[in-house]
């Protein structure tokens, strides 16, 4: 006779630096493993999904009972919770098996990364950046990441969804996830830069200062990019360069890289 509901117990333990042996066990004593060779999410994830397969469902309770120890807590937490969500988000009867069908749709496992939401109210997410309020600056937050989507996670509490981003660089933002203007200026970020600017030189304090009176939170990485510059290429070669970018009226991080590569404001300077 099979039991009215069938619990499953998600085990494993390590073997050795790269290995991890996956365990899921049904309280009727059937059981799936196998030896993971990468302790990846994704990796652990998939194992879960050929579990199912090979029991031909999934039981209507699961518990967790162990997990690769190198796995981001945070990310490990909610993706397990995602995959559940899955495979029980539709109402099913269990069958003769004593497991829930498989549901028709079959799972894709989504990119997950944790990422602090940085001063500008964003995160990066493969070389593009997606907001969040700015109440939770410096937070770290859970990044999930399908073709169509990208969704941000305070822990378990979803924060805001976007829509993928179609290029490098792109920039998904919600203007009600920015603080004012006033409050802005007064936030411990740009108060910093504009110490560390003032320290270099005048034409980098001049354009850091502009950057962040006409954009207070979308040019704090510009300016923060313009003061790290002076660790690469000297403090003199960044001050020429800014001074090149004011006076080419390019208020921007672009500007002094470009300056800086192809040696504009050196160069003009010499000229003089």
């Amino acid at each position: 006779m099979v039991p009215p509901e069938i619990l499953g117990l998600v085990q494993g333990e390590g073997e050795g630096k790269q290995a991890w042996r996956f365990r899921f066990v049904l309280s009727d004593g059937r059981r799936y493993e196998e030896r993971l060779e990468g302790t990846t999410l994704e990796a652990w994830l998939s194992a879960h999904i050929r579990a199912f397969e090979t029991f031909g469902g999934v039981p209507p309770t699961i518990e967790l009972v162990a997990a690769p120890n190198d796995l981001d807590e945070d990310c490990l937490e909610r993706a397990w919770a995602d995959l559940i969500e899955h495979y029980a988000a539709s109402p099913r009867e269990p069958g003769p098996n004593g497991l829930l069908p498989l549901p028709v749709r079959p799972y894709a496992i989504p990119v997950w990364k944790a990422a602090r939401l940085h001063p500008d109210c964003h995160v990066t997410f493969a070389g593009a950046y997606y907001s969040a309020p700015y109440r939770l600056i410096g937070r770290r937050l859970v990044i999930r990441g399908t073709e169509e989507h990208v969704d941000l996670y305070d822990r378990d509490q979803p924060v805001v969804r976007h829509a993928r981003a179609l290029r490098r660089g792109e920039r998904r933002s919600v203007a009600d996830h920015y603080p004012t203007p006033v409050l802005a200026r007064m936030l411990p970020a740009p108060r910093r830069i504009r110490h560390d600017a003032r320290r270099l030189g005048p034409s980098i304090t001049r354009l850091v200062d502009t950057i962040l009176h006409e954009r207070p939170v979308e040019g704090l990485r510009g300016a923060q990019g313009i003061v790290h510059l002076a660790r690469r290429y000297g403090i003199l070669r960044v001050e020429e360069a800014c001074l090149w970018a004011l006076k080419a009226g390019q208020y921007s991080y672009r500007a002094v890289r470009y300056a800086l590569k192809k040696g504009a404001g050196h160069d003009s300077n010499r000229s003089a």
